[in-house]
């Protein structure tokens, strides 16, 4: 894929995990807060368009990375990258043909989500609700409602101010 355009944000990993949820679980009587795996926090999400903008691919960035497989049904528009051995959502492809309205993208995902990890949802449940946070935060990057020079702006100033 030769591509024309890439967009990346940083997370903030305690701002992202607070916005997921926090998981409280009963472990043998006593009410324990279950924290995610740094591993299973994206660090960032970078969009990529190919030369002719029909294909927009959504990558999450992670302290460390896997194969991953793709799952979906390319004819509803989306594709997803997951990880071989964690199940982790390492990022979607879009048929921009097939989604026209940029505001359906993350949706798309999402949708794309549930109907894919049905059976591993419940073990990986927080790190696809950190997944969810991350897809909201990035919306505007995802649906290309920044240029990249505003996005560039915008990425610095946090990073001046100190966060991800």
């Amino acid at each position: 894929m030769k591509t024309t355009r890439i967009r990346k944000q940083l997370f903030n990993a305690d701002e992202l995990t607070a916005r997921a949820g926090n998981t409280w679980k009963d472990i043998r009587g006593v009410k324990t807060r279950v924290a995610p795996s740094p591993f299973d926090i994206p660090e960032a999400v970078v969009v990529m368009d190919d030369k002719d903008d029909r294909l927009r691919v959504v990558e999450m960035r992670y302290i460390s990375d896997e194969n991953f497989r793709r799952v979906g049904d390319r004819k509803r528009g989306v594709v997803l990258r997951v990880g071989e051995r964690s199940n982790r959502f390492y990022g979607a492809e879009l048929d921009t043909s097939i989604l026209q309205q940029r505001s359906e993208y993350v949706q798309a995902i999402l949708e794309a989500l549930k109907r894919a990890v049905v059976d591993v949802l419940e073990q990986r449940r927080q790190s696809y609700q950190l997944v969810k946070a991350a897809l909201t935060e990035a919306e505007p990057l995802i649906e290309g409602s920044y240029t990249t020079g505003e996005f560039t702006a915008i990425a610095e100033k946090k990073v001046l101010a100190g966060q991800k």
